[in-house]
């Protein structure tokens, strides 16, 4: 706009726009019911509406009010948009909306009220299980109500009966506790967890890992002589006192004879010398028999002939001796000593050959003593027990 005079026009004011008002204009029409929805974090809820027929007249703003459900009074916030974003929400709670339009003339009607319910963290497990096993404790559960907001994940919490706890991440409503020790109680907790926070801790069960069988044993020794001796430590006993061992031995191409055994040792007394036995060991608890170690062999030694037990002297003009042929401890035998002495007198040796001797030369009336013994490669036998006679 400029004044205008018979000297010519002014300057042109500043621009200004202004509406209107026709006779039929009004203000707005009543907003249809708006949208509330949670967002996609479940964090925020999103309100939004349709603009609504202006009443002859552009809509200028809205207001929006809120409030907790239930509650009177609220809270009005002006926006010049369709849609407004209400953050910082208490979680479980529910929030009524309802919107009004404005334009130069006034406010419109407000809209229905809509409603919606903020998320809140999951809530609590009910049906924590917890199934023993030998070696390992089987949790599982079923996933709680939400609250709104999916969930992201569990928590399991364990402890050893007067232990520490320990916390670990799930992804879904199992996990496999392995690495248990059998015997011990251990005590278990879970909670969901989603974008909003930690649901409740469930109640907490416990669980005792099993007993199993005694572990296998790994270091079966074998000591060969002319007996061979076995021995081995004591395995993990599984969580149950052992109460035995089994040994089973053979002797090569033989068939294979158990024997019950108290301790970590046995001594195979018995054993042929030259011959390869082959050995294995077990353990055995409450619950059964471990794994059979890792077969071992030895081969007995040859020892010195054994002790002769049945010589014999037969008196005459001559004594004669006899006797039989002992063990040979695995080792021929090469020959006999015999050893004689008058009574009174000095011991002789003579070498013999066979498994007799005649003592010729004897004095009549004389009685003498003898013993005697065996001779293989690995050395002398013991001395027999001596016998006498008195020569005729």
């Amino acid at each position: 706009m400029r004044a205008v005079s018979n000297l010519g026009g002014g300057p042109w004011s500043d621009s200004s726009f202004g509406s209107i008002i026709g006779s039929n204009d009004t203000v707005p029409a009543q907003v249809s019911t708006p949208t509330a929805q949670l967002s996609e974090a479940g964090t925020a809820i999103d309100v939004s509406w349709t603009e609504p027929d202006g009443g002859g007249q552009f809509v200028t703003g809205y207001t929006i009010e809120w409030k907790v459900s239930g509650t009177t009074g609220g809270t009005a916030e002006d926006v010049s948009g369709t849609s407004w974003k209400h953050d910082n929400l208490i979680p479980g709670t529910t929030y009524e909306y309802r919107v009004t339009a404005e334009n130069i003339i006034g406010r419109g009607p407000p809209s229905n009220a809509t409603s919606v319910q903020a998320p809140a963290s999951p809530a609590s497990i009910t049906d924590l299980t917890a199934v023993s096993g030998t070696t390992s404790i089987q949790l599982s559960w079923s996933a709680p109500n939400d609250g709104g907001s999916a969930i992201t994940g569990y928590t399991v919490e364990w402890k050893a009966a007067g232990g520490n706890a320990t916390a670990v991440a799930v992804g879904g409503t199992s996990w496999t506790h392995s690495g248990v020790t059998a015997g011990t109680l251990y005590e278990y907790r879970v909670r969901a967890t989603n974008a909003i926070g930690d649901g409740a801790w469930s109640n907490s069960t416990s669980a005792q890992a099993s007993a199993a069988v005694p572990a296998q044993i790994t270091d079966l020794a074998a000591v060969a002589g002319t007996t061979i001796q076995l021995s081995w430590s004591a395995p993990s006993d599984g969580g149950s006192a052992i109460t035995g061992y089994t040994v089973e031995w053979k002797a090569t191409g033989g068939n294979a004879t158990a024997v019950a055994v108290s301790g970590t040792s046995w001594t195979h007394s018995g054993v042929t010398a030259g011959t390869s036995y082959e050995y294995r060991v077990r353990a055995t608890n409450a619950i059964g028999d471990g794994a059979w170690s890792n077969s071992t062999s030895a081969q007995a030694s040859a020892a010195v002939p054994a002790q002769i037990t049945d010589l014999a002297a037969v008196a005459g003009t001559t004594i004669q001796l006899s006797w039989s042929a002992p063990s040979d401890g695995g080792s021929a035998i090469t020959g006999y000593t015999v050893e004689w002495k008058a009574t009174g007198g000095n011991a002789t040796a003579v070498a013999v050959s066979g498994t007799s001797w005649t003592h010729s030369g004897v004095t009549a009336g004389t009685s003498y003593e003898y013993r005697v013994r065996a001779t293989n490669a690995i050395g002398d036998g013991a001395w027999s027990n001596s016998t006498s006679a008195t020569a005729v």
